[in-house]
């Protein structure tokens, strides 16, 4: 599995070690504490090292209505989202979206993605039937065969949080094919808000880096993001940018986000369904409606 450092953007510790053969405990203070950080700026907060994924599980599945979302990256528990509206809208969209294209959306979902490291995708999608791999290989302790698809919604997170995640989820631990990162930024004191999405294909001769970066709020992406998308990510950022339409309505082909067939339907029994061969279409218009619309 390749890692990723939990010394991210603007990240900042909280940290208490524990011991990997003994079970731990997050303070409601520390999480109180790490909530308020993520809400003031692009962080993650570190809260504990050395915990095994075991002992994670166990605390995960435990413990109920976390004021912060938590994911175990090669041991260490990160802080590095407060769940608020936008997350519930997206992933209600794409869950929708799923069941009407003859697949499963949940939202939530608690993923093994690597010996030390376990994550909670905001949305994922998979076919329908799939048979359950020997337990070893299952998605989590559900036995079921990973999802197709996941998508993560980043309000807190950076884009660069958010696209290191890319080698974790299509690690030779899962059988993950397609990656969907949504990153929202604040409003805008015009009352407008950039937002982008970068789709990863398992497939792609570069899954790390995304095959599309569109930019689809109604408000342009800092030039600063577009450099990082550019130069650091390795891609070209498309859809609202200078000289192009603006996203202002359903159904304009800029923002018309194709997520394809053999991907998504990928260990599928019956194979692609009459009617799917070309794939599914998100578009982002109602995505950036919903958001600001809700």
């Amino acid at each position: 599995m390749t890692s990723i450092s939990t010394g991210l953007t603007a990240s900042t510790s909280l940290s208490q070690r524990t011991s990997t053969s003994s079970k731990f405990k997050l303070s409601q203070k520390l999480l109180e504490s790490a909530r308020a950080r993520l809400l003031e700026q692009e962080t993650q907060v570190t809260l504990a090292e050395n915990v095994s994924i075991e002992n994670f599980i166990d605390y995960i599945e435990n413990e109920q209505d976390l004021p912060v979302k938590i994911r175990l990256v090669d041991k260490k528990v990160i802080a590095y989202e407060v769940v608020l509206t936008p997350h519930g809208v997206v992933t209600g969209y794409v869950i929708a979206l799923a069941y009407a294209n003859q697949l499963v959306g949940a939202s939530e979902e608690n993923l093994i993605v690597g010996p030390n490291s376990y994550f909670t995708a905001d949305a994922t999608i998979r076919p329908r039937r799939v048979p359950p791999p020997p337990l070893a290989q299952a998605c989590n302790s559900s036995g079921y065969a990973y999802p197709t698809m996941v998508i993560e919604v980043g309000l807190g997170q950076s884009i660069r949080n958010l696209h290191e995640l890319t080698p974790i989820y299509f690690s030779r631990r899962t059988t993950i094919m397609i990656f969907l990162l949504i990153k929202i930024y604040p409003v805008r004191q015009n009352g407008t808000r950039a937002m982008v999405a970068m789709l990863y294909l398992r497939t792609s001769p570069t899954p790390n880096v995304p095959v599309t970066a569109i930019s689809f709020g109604n408000a342009r992406l800092n030039n600063s993001v577009v450099r990082y998308v550019q130069n650091t990510v390795g891609t070209n950022v498309t859809g609202f940018v200078i000289g192009a339409p603006p996203c202002n309505g359903p159904n304009i082909p800029n923002y018309l986000l194709n997520i394809p067939a053999n991907a998504l339907f990928n260990g599928a029994p019956g194979g692609i369904p009459n009617g799917l061969a070309n794939g599914i279409n998100i578009d982002l218009w109602e995505i950036q409606d919903l958001i600001l619309n809700p």
